[in-house]
């Protein structure tokens, strides 16, 4: 199941370790022990000398030209039951060997880190569904685990709903909207107008630099970008060429439908093209 991983412009983050309601041992001579801020964000039962809350170590590669910065506050950890809770920091007392504090470090161009990010701890049986990290326009989704039965259809609607919104802000996304709205006007076009020979030649020219213009964009996206709109694309490609195929069957045009004759209410016949 781990690690799992995933990636946008340049960067690759990886989950590599989570550990369900993990104890921490406080130290004897923490100033904050009788007033520790993590406990009461993360522990459902505050004790003096423990903390108790869902470690996730993670694995953040810096491929880009400039420095980034992963904050807590832009995590998120959903249950199996659906409930969602924000990251937080460790207190720099309890860090794991060679992790480094979020809150705090820059990850340097052509490096890679290990961070440590704190959830609070889970109730009863529900484990980690799924982490979310989304700092507009980036957003990437790590699936663990099954939600359960009894929220899974709500969500599964719910999630398509978050991505499609998020995408919606992505430049590219929106190019490639674009680019699909005009292929499916040149597509109306080419099928319903009574078009001259050259205007045929014109639109099929188009169309198929259209194709191939949409196809590499969405190449070019996170996975789970193209599964936001490749169905589309594809569906609209595959609607044309059977009408085109149709259209070399019967040895008509697109547009040369069939005149209907309808009636008048006097009986008699009037030809009209619809």
């Amino acid at each position: 199941m781990l690690p799992v991983f995933n990636s946008f412009f340049g960067i690759t983050v990886t989950i590599l370790q989570i550990t369900r309601n993990k104890i921490y041992t406080c130290k004897k001579d923490c100033w904050r022990k009788n007033d520790c801020p993590l406990k009461k964000r993360c522990s459902v039962t505050v004790k003096k000398g423990e903390l108790c809350g869902t470690e996730i170590i993670i694995n953040i590669l810096n491929a880009t030209l400039q420095p980034i910065r992963m904050r807590p506050q832009h995590w998120e950890l959903v249950d199996t039951n659906g409930y969602a809770f924000g990251a937080t920091s460790l207190c720099d007392e309890l860090y794991p060997p060679r992790t480094v504090n979020p809150d705090s470090w820059e990850i340097s161009t052509n490096t890679q880190v290990k961070v440590v990010y704190l959830f609070p701890e889970l109730d009863g049986d529900a484990d980690v569904a799924t982490i979310l990290y989304s700092e507009r326009p980036s957003f990437m989704k790590f699936e663990i685990r099954q939600f359960s039965e009894a929220v899974k259809p709500f969500f599964n609607k719910q999630d398509k709903e978050t991505l499609q919104q998020v995408a919606e802000q992505d430049f590219k996304f929106q190019n490639i909207r674009r680019e699909l709205n005009s292929l499916k006007k040149d597509i109306f076009a080419r099928c319903n107008n009574v078009l001259i020979p050259r205007e045929k030649t014109n639109l099929d020219n188009r169309i198929s630099n259209s194709e191939f213009s949409i196809r590499e964009l969405i190449n070019q996206c996170e996975e789970w970008k193209r599964g936001l709109i490749e169905e589309e694309f594809i569906e609209i490609l595959a609607s044309y060429y059977k009408r085109l195929e149709n259209v070399s069957v019967n040895g008509t045009t697109p547009s040369q439908h069939p005149t209907l004759v309808l009636k008048s209410h006097r009986g008699d016949e009037h030809g009209k093209a619809i």
